[in-house]
């Protein structure tokens, strides 16, 4: 295993970025009604399983239970509010571009009624607004967090950006802590995981038809097309520059992360990882392992905003 200090200084130099400041801001009020529409509840099970995972990691961490998390791009804030459900004990640091987008996510932690007597008192949040690409909020290096969430939002992103952006939170994150990435497949991944995981169309599965391969092949153009109108659709309303899918997984292989678990959606849609960052001891060369896959289950259908780097409100209310 490798450290990941030589990526932490990564930049992106020369970088010119179109400057459309209000366009998450505009998406924010029907961004939850359109995801909707358009998508069912898929991206919400998503986030929900990726809270899921993390409270499972931090059942099974030896010692001090992980207790710091820093959420990167949740938008209006469901990923946030399924994270504090399953991880009552811990403190959260939110970072978004969008002032309207935290606005919101901060009202939903605030009003949104617990399901869960255990979220009270509710742990505290610090809200950061910032660009997360051209101007990393001045989070401290010396008081690293334990786990890190990106829901929807490294797909956001360029290779260069990504790497950035992995880079600028791979210095704030414990050796050992985790970084869990939930996100959508790539056409080809949708191609591999359905050869894989037997889905509907299987040779010698009863009451199916046709073969896996067709009918990875028809998920992978499905994908392939969301994708896209996915992209198109918020390059022309945001400050976005992504044009496609990068590949998420690179930046944290490429620096010798463990895979530790990883699971999709049975449509094959989304789908979680949870990768960990090398203990300080960790030598390198050091074999990874094999990470566990496997769907995740549909399930059944929560202050004051910081505006530049470093400013930051604490809402730590009941």
């Amino acid at each position: 295993m490798t450290d990941p200090t030589p990526h932490v200084r990564a930049s992106l130099p020369g970088k010119a970025h179109r400057l459309r400041p209000t366009g998450w801001d505009r998406w924010a009020p029907v961004y939850a009604v359109t995801e909707r529409l358009a998508l069912g509840r898929e991206l919400q099970r998503a986030r929900e399983a990726a809270a899921d995972v993390a409270a499972a990691w931090v059942g099974s961490s030896p010692g001090p239970a992980p207790s710091r998390w820093l959420v990167l791009g949740d938008g209006d804030g469901r990923g946030l509010e399924a994270l504090v459900r399953a991880l009552p004990q811990a403190t959260f640091v939110s970072v978004d571009g969008s002032r309207a987008m935290l606005a919101r996510a901060r009202r939903r932690l605030k009003a949104g009624p617990p399901t869960s007597t255990h979220l009270s008192p509710r742990p505290p949040i610090t809200w950061i607004h910032a660009d997360l690409v051209r101007n990393w909020p001045d989070l401290p290096r010396d008081a690293p967090f334990d786990g890190i969430v990106t829901s929807f939002f490294l797909d956001c992103l360029t290779p260069d950006e990504l790497m950035h952006v992995w880079s600028e939170g791979a210095a704030r994150l414990q050796p050992g802590g985790a970084w869990i990435v939930t996100d959508f497949l790539s056409p080809s991944e949708v191609r591999r995981a359905g050869a894989s995981s037997g889905m509907p169309g299987t040779p010698g599965t009863p009451g199916t038809t046709g073969t896996t391969g067709t009918a990875g092949r028809w998920r992978s153009l499905r994908q392939a097309l969301l994708l896209r109108l996915l992209y198109a659709a918020f390059r022309a309303s945001t400050s976005m520059d992504a044009r496609e899918l990068p590949d998420l997984a690179a930046p944290f292989a490429d620096a010798g992360w463990a895979l530790e678990s990883r699971g999709h959606s049975p449509s094959l849609l989304t789908e979680w990882r949870l990768w960990r960052r090398p203990d300080r001891s960790g030598g390198a060369g050091m074999e990874a392992p094999t990470p566990r896959v496997r769907p995740y289950s549909a399930a059944p259908d929560a202050d004051s905003e910081a505006s530049t780097p470093g400013h930051r409100t604490r809402d730590d209310s009941g």
